[in-house]
C-alpha cells in the first residue's frame, strides 16, 4: 500500500511539472534586442457610392524583442501575381508609433485605387520602418470604448482619454482602436485626433467613424486601443 501511495505521489509531482512547463511555454518571452513579427497584412478593395475605387492595405506587427520599438510612416508597393508592380501607397500610418514588448501594432492605409489596379491576386511588399525607440513612452488610458452604428448607418467608436500622467496634455493627443472579427482577424482601425487640452487626472470624450476600412460594427467583437502623444525621432 506504501508504495502504491509512493507511485502515485511521484506521478502527482511529474504531471504538476508539466503542466507548470506548459504554462511557461504560453506566457510571451522576448528575444533579447530588436525584433519583430509579421502577424498578418493583407488588401481590400471596393467601390464607394458614387462609384470611386478605393484599396485599404495593412501589415499587423508584433514586438517579439525585449525593447521599444519606433514605428515611422512608409511606403508600400502592391504586386501581381507575377511580382510586378502595380501601385506604390506613400506615407502609410503606424498606430502606434512606440511599440512595447509583447505588444501588436498596426501599418493601415486606404487610399484610391488606380485605374488599372486589378481586384485579385495582389501581395503586398513592404520593409517596415522599425528601429528602437528612444523616446519616451507616453500613453493615456482609454475607458468606455464602444463600437456600434449611428443613424447613418456608419461604423462608429465612442469611448474617453484618461489623462493618468502628472502632466497635462495640450491637445494633438492620437487615438488608436484596432478592431478585429471573433476569430481574431484584422479587421481595420478607428482612429481620430483629440485636439482639446486634457489636463492632467482629467478625461476627454471622443467618436469616430471608420475612415481607412469598409466598417461593419456587428463584425467587431475584439479592439486593442492605444491614445498617445505624437513624437518624432531623428535617429
Amino acid at each position: 500500500m506504501k508504495k502504491l501511495l509512493a507511485i502515485i505521489l511521484v506521478l502527482a509531482a511529474l504531471l504538476s511539472v508539466t503542466a507548470l512547463a506548459a504554462d511557461e511555454e504560453e506566457e510571451f518571452v522576448p528575444e533579447p534586442g530588436l525584433h519583430w513579427e509579421e502577424v498578418s497584412s493583407g488588401i481590400s478593395i471596393w467601390k464607394d457610392s458614387i462609384g470611386s475605387r478605393w484599396v485599404h492595405v495593412w501589415v499587423e506587427i508584433r514586438n517579439t524583442g525585449d525593447v521599444p520599438l519606433f514605428l515611422s510612416s512608409g511606403s508600400l508597393d502592391l504586386e501581381d501575381a507575377d511580382g510586378g508592380l502595380c501601385q506604390t501607397i506613400k506615407n502609410v500610418s503606424a498606430y502606434p508609433q512606440v511599440l512595447m514588448p509583447g505588444e501588436v501594432g498596426v501599418f493601415d492605409e486606404k487610399t484610391l485605387a488606380d485605374d488599372d489596379l486589378p481586384d485579385g491576386d495582389l501581395s503586398i511588399y513592404f520593409r517596415p520602418p522599425v528601429k528602437e525607440a528612444t523616446v519616451s513612452l507616453i500613453r493615456y488610458d482609454l475607458t468606455g470604448v464602444k463600437v456600434s452604428e449611428d443613424k447613418y448607418k456608419r461604423a462608429v467608436a465612442k469611448g474617453r482619454v484618461e489623462n493618468n500622467t502628472e502632466e497635462d496634455a495640450d491637445g494633438m493627443t492620437y487615438v488608436a482602436i484596432l478592431c478585429y472579427d471573433a476569430d481574431g482577424s484584422y479587421l481595420g482601425l478607428f482612429s481620430t485626433i483629440v485636439t482639446d487640452d486634457i489636463p492632467a487626472g482629467e478625461r476627454c470624450g471622443f467618436e469616430t467613424s471608420s475612415a481607412s476600412w469598409k466598417a461593419d460594427a456587428g463584425d467587431v467583437a475584439k479592439t486593442v486601443c492605444y491614445a498617445y502623444r505624437h513624437q518624432f525621432q531623428f535617429n
